[in-house]
């Protein structure tokens, strides 16, 4: 016997993740027959899979493992709703009717739990098994189970249902949709091999429209696929997709469909080692020491193992500081002035600069210029340099102007050039921008 399995994805509400749920048959010979196996996209696990917390308890492992082989025969994929992933077992599985109907997932306790047969299954409980003309799939529909009963073969009418599961432990099944086969709907739907309810689309102030996926065979290697929308209230189906699709090789079954709705959303779906170490205990209290700290002690501290130069070169140490240090939102004014040793200029803060207490900072003696604040850092122009500053910690580098020309007399310009300071948001990164004339008349217009 070959291994089959069956994959879904789901979301834990209580942690914010995506976990990545799998169940795996075993082999005869192997020592588990059924196994489930959890990935948890951007988790502290790391870049691999582990085994679910709970594990499958041994009273339900028959019921997963027709789930499975249920999945992987009808390629079925499980459907997430209401925080569980579901699996449909296939009543013919089994000898006599299986009490359990659905097998449920929870993403965030990792426990298996089963919902009893639906109504319509104890309509046929006189029946054996494999003489059922019926065929169900799940859906979900507005985080609500649904099953979707395909009646097309039934000699009292041709129909598709769609049933509501309003109580997981009871089993209570409630029928919100009934589509009858008959006219362009029959042509549109008895004729495929596969149909499959997928979802529904529309908002709260318009009838939700149903959307059904379809997939016939027209010659030996071509299979045409549809996408169709009904309309409950009207009783009107439209298609709004039809792809044909070429196999190289001839195929005996006729291919499920490939079609899916999804919505757009960004998350993150890996986590580095560096991520995973950031996220521990003794990380997160080195964290909120640091963020207390002054910038200059910060920078220091940085060389004092890996972990910690790690922790305060990541960004989202530098954001929280960020954040951390401007929490009550004030603007601080800072005054320049003249630096001491190799430092050109010196910030100090507008407190410690007043007419009583101007010992702090030594005054200037020539012209310059300095930019607002950009992302962290200022520049500061001269005639003859330029200086990148970062007033929190001191860093500086000095870029020299070499060019001789005709100097300006606006208040915004040093020498002959002007000079800005900018932030490009794509690559994070600064840049300068220097403008130069050699030249500049007025009157006349000429610029060089």
């Amino acid at each position: 016997m070959s291994r089959r399995s069956s994959t879904g994805l789901g979301f834990d509400a209580w942690t914010r993740k995506y976990k990545v749920v799998r169940l795996i048959n075993g082999r005869p010979k192997e020592k588990e027959m059924i196994k489930c196996e959890v990935y948890t996209a951007g988790g502290g696990y790391g870049d691999r899979w582990r085994p679910a917390t709970r594990g499958i308890h041994f009273g339900m492992r028959r019921f997963v493992l027709a789930a499975v082989a249920n999945a992987a025969t009808h390629k079925l994929p499980p459907v997430f709703a209401n925080g569980s992933l579901h699996w449909l077992i296939n009543p013919k599985s089994f000898i006599r009717w299986p009490r359990a109907a659905v097998i449920s997932f929870s993403v965030a306790e990792e426990t298996f739990t089963y919902s009893r047969s639906p109504s319509f299954w104890a309509s046929e409980v006189h029946q054996p098994p494999l003489a059922r003309v019926s065929l169900e799939h799940l859906v979900e529909m507005d985080n609500q189970l649904r099953m979707v009963r395909d009646l097309r073969n039934n000699p009292n009418g041709s129909t598709l249902e769609i049933w509501k599961l309003l109580d997981y432990s009871s089993g209570n099944w409630s029928l919100s949709h009934q589509i009858d086969l008959s006219g362009q709907v029959a042509r549109d739907l008895c004729e495929p091999q596969i149909v499959r309810v997928i979802g529904s689309v529309g908002n709260c102030r318009s009838v939700k429209k149903i959307i059904i996926a379809t997939s016939k065979r027209m010659v030996d290697k071509k299979f045409e696929n549809k996408v169709h929308s009904y309309d409950p209230r009207s009783k009107v189906l439209e298609t709004i997709l039809s792809v044909t699709e070429a196999h190289t090789s001839r195929i005996t079954n006729t291919p499920s469909s490939r079609f899916g709705l999804f919505e757009e959303s960004l998350a993150a779906v890996h986590k580095t080692d560096r991520e995973i170490a950031l996220s521990s205990t003794l990380a997160k209290a080195t964290k909120e020491i640091l963020l207390r700290l002054p910038a200059k002690s910060v920078i220091q501290i940085k060389f004092v193992c890996k972990q910690w130069l790690s922790l305060t070169e990541s960004q989202s140490f530098i954001q929280s500081y960020l954040e951390h240090k401007n929490m009550d939102k004030r603007p601080k004014v800072m005054l320049v002035g003249k630096g001491t040793g190799q430092s050109g200029f010196s910030f100090a803060p507008l407190n410690r600069c007043l007419p009583e207490d101007h010992r702090h900072i030594a005054l200037l003696d020539t012209k310059m210029v300095c930019s607002k604040p950009c992302h962290g850092l200022n520049m500061i122009s001269t005639e003859e340099k330029d200086y990148l500053y970062n007033t929190c910690t001191g860093f500086h580098k000095v870029y020299c102007n070499q060019a001789q020309a005709q100097a300006e007399q606006h208040a915004f310009a040093v020498g002959n050039k002007n000079v800005g300071l900018g932030f490009d948001l794509l690559i994070c990164e600064h840049f300068l921008v220097e403008i130069i004339y050699k030249l500049k008349d007025f009157e006349s217009r000429q610029y060089n």
